[in-house]
């Protein structure tokens, strides 16, 4: 029996330097219907959509260059949606709130010879349809290009199932700074271990430990952005 995701300890603090920068490119969707193969073959509504992650480091392809698509529930008429995105053959994850706020990331190697879980924080406009929109199919949306501008490492010690879903990780660094902190008032790296406020961009580096695997480390510290009484628990990709 797999063991449960326990992360016994997790903080975070700013880093002046990520290995493998990136900024997403061209993040556009579009509502779409598609065959549920868990609902007898019925057609549900969803957001196609597609990024393109380009490094910044000039001739690097790390941590990825190229582009990605999911198809994710449509349960509200908010974008970016509430639903997590996640491609760990392309070493890339991300988590979207309806809010604005957006969560990516990647493993990157440290110079140390270590590798390590970054990712940025940034937070958009929010775009609302009209029902009508849903109805006729005639949804599509396109958000900037988000540019993550700092950079804070999250450290975490735990017992990570390497099969546990990666939802666990966005959820979650929750209850420990009152929403609407500033930047400011995180004084001592032992206190910065939440970060309820988002509205600025912001880059966060997460070390698993030895016995954290990737998928359950990035699923738990991704998890733990938010206060829970001011986020939600995010769709899951339908194919």
């Amino acid at each position: 029996m797999a063991s449960p995701m326990v992360l016994v300890q997790c903080s975070v603090q700013q880093v002046h330097r990520v290995p493998n920068p990136f900024v997403i490119r061209n993040m556009n969707a579009r509502h779409e219907y598609v065959k549920d193969t868990d609902r007898d073959g019925r057609y549900v509504a969803c957001w196609h959509v597609w990024i393109y992650v380009e490094p910044t480091v000039r001739g690097s392809d790390l941590p990825y260059r190229g582009y990605l698509e999911f198809r994710l529930a449509l349960t509200a008429y908010e974008f970016p949606p509430n639903a997590l995105m996640c491609k760990p053959d392309n070493n890339f994850y991300m988590r979207t709130w309806p809010d604005g706020r957006i969560a990516a990331g990647a493993y990157m190697e440290h110079s140390n010879g270590h590798e390590y879980f970054y990712f940025g924080l940034a937070r958009v406009v929010p775009q609302i349809a009209h029902p009508q929109d849903v109805v006729e199919q005639n949804l599509t949306r396109n958000l900037p290009d988000l540019i993550f501008r700092k950079w804070y490492m999250g450290c975490g010690r735990g017992n990570v199932d390497k099969n546990h879903d990666i939802e666990a990780f966005y959820c979650g660094l929750q209850k420990t700074v009152p929403c609407g902190v500033h930047e400011q008032d995180l004084r001592e790296p032992d206190q910065i271990r939440t970060l309820a406020d988002f509205g600025f961009a912001k880059w966060i580096r997460a070390d698993g430990g030895a016995r954290s695997s990737k998928m359950g480390f990035a699923t738990e510290v991704l998890r733990k952005l938010q206060r829970e009484d001011h986020w939600f628990v995010g769709s899951r990709a339908v194919v």
